[in-house]
C-alpha cells in the first residue's frame, strides 16, 4: 500500500498507449520516458531546447553526444504524436506531458513547479525537427491554434475538478436533481480563480462553503463561472459575518 507521502511510480500510471509511442523513435521515447521524470505533478517542464539539453542529458551535454538539433527532432516527433504540448508563457517556452498523472490520490497536493497551460492558450500543433512551426496547407493561415478544453484536461484529482466538485455536491444538497454540468467547463473557471486571480485554493473552498449556507447567496452562485464573478463580494459578506459581534452583544 502506498504511504500518503510516497509517489506513484509515473510510468505505471501514465505511459501511453503503444500506438501512440510507437509512432516515435527510441531516442524520443527515451526522451519522453526522462521527460515524465523530470516534470513537474501538473505534467508541465521547460520547452526551451538549450534547457532540455542542459537539465534533461547533462553528462551527454558535456561530452558532445546529444546535440540542440537531436532534441529538436525528438520534440517534434513528440508533438507530432500528440504526447506532449508546447505554450509560451511571456514568451518562454513550455512543454505539457498529455495525460500524464504523477499522483493518482486526491489527498496528496500536486506540487508545480511551471506554469500550468493557460485555457486557449496558442499551442503549437507540429514542429519540424529543427523546431520551426510547420507551415503546410493545413497550417498556412494559423500555424498555431488555440487548444480546446479536452474531455480530460483536468484530472479528477486536480484542485480544479475537486473544488468543482464540492460546490456541485454542496448544490445537491438542497437539490438532488440538480443538473450534471460540464465538469471541465466549471474546472476552467477554477483554474482562472487560482491562476490569473491568485486565489488560494483553501481559501476557494471556504468561500464556496460559505456561500452555499447563505440564504442569500446559495441559490445565485450555482456554477464556478458565478463563484470567479461575485468572489471578491462573497469574500468581503463572509469576512464582514466572521467579524461582526453577535446581535445584542455591547461594549462594557
Amino acid at each position: 500500500m502506498t504511504r500518503q507521502n510516497e509517489s506513484y511510480n509515473p510510468l505505471l500510471c501514465s505511459y501511453p498507449d503503444s500506438e501512440k509511442i510507437n509512432k516515435v523513435s527510441e531516442g524520443a521515447e527515451a526522451m519522453y520516458c526522462r521527460l515524465i521524470a523530470k516534470c513537474d505533478d501538473g505534467a508541465n517542464y521547460h520547452g526551451q531546447t538549450k534547457r532540455l539539453l542542459g537539465k534533461l542529458y547533462t553528462i551527454r551535454n558535456e561530452n558532445g553526444s546529444i546535440t540542440p538539433r537531436k532534441i529538436n527532432k525528438y520534440k517534434s516527433e513528440l508533438v507530432n504524436a500528440g504526447l506532449i504540448q508546447l505554450y509560451k508563457i511571456d514568451n518562454i517556452e513550455y512543454l505539457h506531458i498529455v495525460d500524464c498523472k504523477k499522483s493518482l490520490r486526491s489527498d496528496v497536493k500536486l506540487k508545480r513547479n511551471y506554469p500550468q497551460p493557460p485555457v486557449n492558450t496558442e499551442v503549437i500543433e507540429s514542429v519540424t525537427d529543427t523546431g520551426r512551426v510547420v507551415t503546410d496547407s493545413a497550417h498556412q493561415s494559423n500555424p498555431i491554434q488555440p487548444n480546446p478544453i479536452q474531455p480530460n484536461k483536468y484530472c479528477p484529482t486536480s484542485e480544479e475538478v475537486r473544488l468543482s466538485s464540492f460546490l456541485l455536491s454542496l448544490i445537491r444538497q438542497r437539490k438532488s436533481d440538480y443538473k450534471e454540468p460540464n465538469l471541465q467547463m466549471w474546472a476552467k473557471h477554477i483554474d482562472c480563480l487560482i491562476r490569473l486571480d491568485k486565489r488560494d485554493p483553501a481559501r476557494i473552498k471556504a468561500v464556496i462553503k460559505w456561500c452555499q449556507a447563505d440564504p442569500f447567496w446559495q441559490n445565485n452562485i450555482l456554477s464556478t463561472d458565478k463563484l470567479r464573478k461575485q468572489f471578491d463580494k462573497l469574500e468581503l459578506q463572509m469576512e464582514g459575518n466572521v467579524n461582526a459581534k453577535p446581535k445584542g452583544s455591547f461594549i462594557r
